[in-house]
């Protein structure tokens, strides 16, 4: 029985290393939330919230492939120290001088810290454990980050409430360096090999990173589906708003309690797949989430009540919490490990322009087409797609051994 037990168990480090990664984590849901809502208020301009939105997107985007480059040339260790200093930095000068231009500047170089760091951590969590605990591994990460999603928003609501913009930016401040000199503290207790790019230049890494990325047809088919799916669930929160407010009848409050729902919901989904994948596989657990995703966008696209919505976004949101933990378990078992960090970088880039591109979508037919019939025929063109993708990825994944 205890034997049982022991061989189900991830190795010992994982779990604090994953805990104190979670207050890294907080801070960049946080900061990510209080920073674009202090920008508005300071200036009242609906453009530069625009700005601001866009710099917090495109650096991430564009640079998430020369992450990868660095990710895996250098120890674990500093570069995780380094983001959570530069993240600690900018919180501590926009406290300081909290004007419009810091306020949108450091929406850039936070994207660009907590991006890094979301790559360096998923990289240490992929290389500490065996192939057969990827699922529990990573239902443990998206635990974290989920309840990350859920605290950063609160938080930085009660702080900019009692303890105005400038507390709120001390809070995730503090947050960030408990962080900071915690992770040393567990890493090294996680075990996991060093994994170097050996003497290749960046330039060639990057190029390396992006064939692997595109050799055979696994990686590439995984890569499209999630994009899909990313579509849908990017268009789901870009039209939340005007949905819940402008077509439903709510306020703001009532999208505040839609998405605060959601959240939680996500959460939920998170815990049960980490307690879960102990005892089936998440290939298993992923086509239950396919058809609640099936049914939530449904639900959504026609719901003709805030309460019908609610709870479509709601089940959306647990349904995709599954899909990324698979998604993330399976994009693992492909790589190979002495290349997890180039091309990372390279799949995350990719898969991170759906959401942009849900907004562009939003922002050019919106008002042509309405809000909620733009997300019914985002869906439906969606699933019109993923469908044959997911059969022909069975289909591949099936005959091929992963590529490790």
């Amino acid at each position: 029985m205890s034997t049982s037990h022991s061989v189900n168990r991830l190795p010992r480090g994982i779990t604090p290393f994953v805990t104190v990664r979670f207050f890294g984590f907080l801070a960049d849901q946080g900061s990510t939330f209080v920073i674009p809502l202090a920008v508005y208020s300071v200036t009242a301009s609906t453009t530069l919230s625009g700005i601001a939105f866009t710099i917090q997107w495109l650096p991430r985007i564009v640079l998430s492939p020369f992450f990868g480059t660095f990710v895996d040339r250098f120890p674990s260790l500093p570069q995780l120290v380094s983001s959570d200093l530069v993240r600690t930095i900018v919180l501590l000068v926009v406290l300081i001088e909290p004007e419009a231009w810091t306020l949108i500047a450091s929406c850039g170089v936070l994207a660009i810290a907590n991006g890094y760091s979301s790559i360096v951590t998923e990289q240490v969590v992929g290389t500490a454990v065996n192939e057969d605990k990827f699922a529990q591994a990573q239902s443990q990460q998206q635990m974290a980050f989920q309840t990350a999603m859920v605290a950063g928003p609160a938080l930085g609501s009660w702080a900019l409430g009692l303890l105005s913009l400038r507390g709120a930016l001390l809070f995730f401040a503090l947050t960030s360096i408990l962080a900071l000199l915690a992770t040393p503290l567990v890493l090294s207790a996680v075990g996991h090999p060093q994994v170097t790019g050996g003497e290749a230049g960046p330039w060639e890494r990057l190029r390396d990173g992006g064939r692997t990325l595109f050799q055979g047809r696994q990686l590439p088919l995984l890569m499209a589906i999630t994009i899909l799916v990313n579509l849908t669930g990017g268009m789901a929160l870009a039209t939340l708003p005007p949905i819940v407010v402008g077509q439903l009848g709510g306020g703001a409050a009532s999208a505040g309690t839609v998405a605060g729902t959601a959240a939680a919901v996500s959460l939920t989904s998170a815990a049960l797949c980490s307690w879960g994948t102990r005892a089936t596989d998440i290939g298993r657990m992923v086509a239950v989430a396919g058809v609640i995703l099936a049914v939530a966008a449904v639900t959504m696209s026609i719901a003709s009540s805030l309460i019908l919505f609610a709870i479509g976004y709601s089940l959306w949101a647990g349904g995709l919490v599954v899909f990324t933990i698979w998604m993330r378990t399976r994009r693992l078992e492909l790589i190979n490990p002495q290349k997890v960090g180039t091309t990372l970088g390279f799949f995350v880039a990719v898969i991170l322009v759906a959401t942009p591109l849900s907004g562009l979508l939003l922002t050019l037919l919106g008002d042509k087409v309405g809000a909620q019939s733009l997300l019914q025929w985002t869906a439906l063109v969606s699933a019109a797609l993923v469908v044959p993708l997911l059969v022909q990825w069975k289909r591949v994944h099936r005959s091929q051994v992963p590529n490790r």
